[in-house]
């Protein structure tokens, strides 16, 4: 989990060929290599994907007492309303997700 994970897969990328290492890893193995720019590993040269083990969908949580329930709602409220988003940190999905949809798609200027 060290540097966004960025640790224990160069660790990865450096271990013998030898059957013993593997990695099992999130979208951060993609992201981080344009987040930091010596990430310690190389996506493309180090590594060959074996499988997709699971999907997982990201999702977006609003307070239990917030007047929106659908995500139309949700746009309609922040294009009129101060608004900001959570998400577990810069750089993960649901952060890269949370910029794309209320920044780029949606055009509403949201701070995470």
């Amino acid at each position: 989990a060290g540097a966004g994970g960025n640790i224990g897969t160069a660790a990865v990328a450096k271990s013998a060929p030898d059957g013993y290492t593997a990695l099992i890893t999130s979208s951060a193995f993609a992201v981080n290599v344009s987040l930091f720019p010596d990430a310690g590993y190389s996506a493309e040269r180090d590594f060959i994907p074996t499988v997709i083990v699971a999907s997982q969908p990201n999702l977006i949580f609003v307070n239990a007492n917030h007047p929106a329930r659908t995500l139309a709602e949700l746009l309609s409220l922040a294009r009129t309303t101060k608004t900001a988003f959570a998400s577990p940190g810069s750089g993960t999905t649901p952060h890269l997700t949370g910029e794309n949809l209320f920044n780029v798609v949606a055009k509403l200027g949201m701070t995470p």
